[in-house]
């Protein structure tokens, strides 16, 4: 049994990105390694390229990353080893267990990560029904999903395209998009941070952090991050770790 003081929360962040096609969901990432950050992308989607004007120079030796293709069924397997070890051609960053609050595992996107589950499923042997296929690229990706946000000492950010779904007794939902509609709506279930990136008339983007009757956003922090933000997750970050670390040293103080 342990204080809740050592929780994980009090050091780092597990954030679902949402956001339609177009909305800055990688772009933002930016502002993270602005803000002193590592950033450790697992890129599936292959569009990085949002990043570039967005990252201060200082801030570019800050960012690795590595492409994988969705549509390819060893991406599925480099993904989890470099989730054991980061090692490509250009060196080693280490094992990701190993990593600390100034990390961030980034999966860009969750969607298209979806998608080399089911690549890696369609791939093995024995799975001669597609609701079997389907079945297991779901196990593959809760493993892989559930591993980095439980067992990683750092921080997790999953970008993650939306799928509306009609909900009996509810109406329309938005839910993060999968494998499978059963899976979109079990996702949101593993964070505690789940954010949308909306875009305004006026081209401005911004970020919502409250649940509402369309879909359930919310934050570890409601105390500090307000139910709508500027679109600065490095900010965002430092205020939610601050408050957690604010918060435990006050109890540590002696009463007056």
């Amino acid at each position: 049994m342990a204080n809740i003081s050592k929780h994980e929360s009090s050091k780092t962040v597990k954030l679902l990105l949402l956001g339609d096609a177009a909305t800055g969901k990688t772009g933002s990432l930016a502002s993270l390694a602005n803000a002193g950050y590592k950033l450790r992308i697992l890129d599936f989607d292959n569009n990085l390229g949002s990043m570039i004007d967005r990252l201060k120079p200082e801030s570019i030796s800050r960012v690795d990353f590595e492409t994988l293709k969705p549509s390819d069924p060893k991406s599925y397997d480099r993904a989890s080893a470099l989730m054991k070890e980061w090692k490509t051609t250009e060196g080693s960053l280490g094992r990701p267990s190993e990593w600390g609050p100034d990390e961030v595992l980034v999966f860009d996107s969750m969607s298209f990560f979806g998608d080399a589950c089911l690549s890696k499923a369609k791939s093995m042997g024995g799975n001669t029904h597609m609701q079997a296929v389907y079945g297991t690229a779901q196990d593959l990706f809760k493993d892989v999903i559930r591993e980095a946000l439980y067992t990683l000492p750092c921080n997790i950010v999953c970008t993650s395209h939306m799928q509306y779904q009609e909900e009996e007794g509810i109406g329309l939902r938005c839910y993060p998009k999968a494998v499978s509609r059963g899976l979109n709506t079990e996702v949101p279930k593993y964070f505690n941070n789940i954010w949308l990136i909306e875009a305004k008339s006026d081209g401005k983007r911004l970020l919502k952090t409250s649940a509402s009757t369309r879909m359930a956003l919310r934050s570890s922090a409601p105390s500090v991050v307000k139910p709508e933000e500027e679109l600065d997750l490095g900010s965002l970050f430092k205020k939610i770790t601050e408050n957690s670390r604010r918060v435990l040293d006050t109890s540590k103080s002696p009463a007056a």
